[in-house]
């Protein structure tokens, strides 16, 4: 099926329009009325637990449902197998990810913000809940962002000018974790963006991230002399 000028434009807009209901529902609606009208405690693990499933569905379960709904192939956002070199990759980022985050955890900043549950008892089923509901949520964010949306982009404007927006709405989206978050989030963005491009699917971008959410989640537990994780419930 021929794809025209037309067809481009609309599903640049679309993809663009979908992530910015997304956020906003997510970040106004979920994470703001819904929660509260809930009484759900902020930081506890139902709050956030919830907000990660909210953001599965808004961020995976919406645009592979449009995609499928319009008659297009999802193969061509990134869903395609990983092949050897996106592991290579994952491994590189993962060297530099891991002890960055080990010394970064330790801050006053991260521990203000890290862990998202704020319990001061760990057990074992909520360390593998929280690391599930992590890599459910960035699978599906990663879909969303260095998926649906950079390649909506690039068929309309080439590859650097759609890493160039898709990193601007990358940052923008962490406007609300402080300015730090939000400068860091520059560099990762292009180099998830053109990994994603190089390698054809998003699965770099997706253990990536994951290691980096899992390992500052896990440093900031260990290093938090408040925190204490349980092996035995008592």
């Amino acid at each position: 099926m021929m794809v025209t000028a037309n067809d481009v434009l609309i599903r640049f807009i679309t993809s663009v329009s979908v992530l910015s209901a997304a956020y906003i529902f997510y970040r106004f609606v979920i994470s703001d009325k819904i929660s509260t009208r809930a009484g759900l405690l902020k930081g506890s693990a139902v709050q956030v637990l919830f907000h990660r499933l909210a953001g599965i569905i808004l961020f995976g379960v919406l645009p592979f449902s449009i995609l499928l709904f319009t008659g297009q192939d999802y193969s061509r956002y990134g869903l395609t197998p990983a092949e050897a070199d996106s592991y290579l990759y994952v491994l590189v980022l993962g060297i530099i990810i891991v002890p960055v985050n080990y010394f970064n955890a330790r801050t006053s900043a991260n521990l203000e913000m890290y862990p998202q549950i704020r319990k001061e008892v760990w057990s074992i089923p909520l360390l593998s809940v929280s690391a599930i509901a992590w890599a459910g949520y960035l699978i599906a964010y990663e879909f969303m962002v260095r998926g649906y949306l950079l390649y909506s982009t690039i068929p309309l404007t080439g590859l650097w000018p759609a890493i160039l927006i898709n990193t601007v709405i990358y940052s923008l989206i962490h406007v609300h974790k402080g300015y730090k978050e939000m400068v860091a989030s520059v560099p990762l963005g292009i180099v998830l963006c053109y990994l994603t491009w190089i390698t054809g699917n998003i699965w770099t971008a997706v253990l990536t991230h994951i290691i980096m959410a899992l390992s500052n989640e896990w440093f900031s537990i260990y290093l938090n002399p408040s925190i204490v994780v349980r092996r035995i419930r008592r």
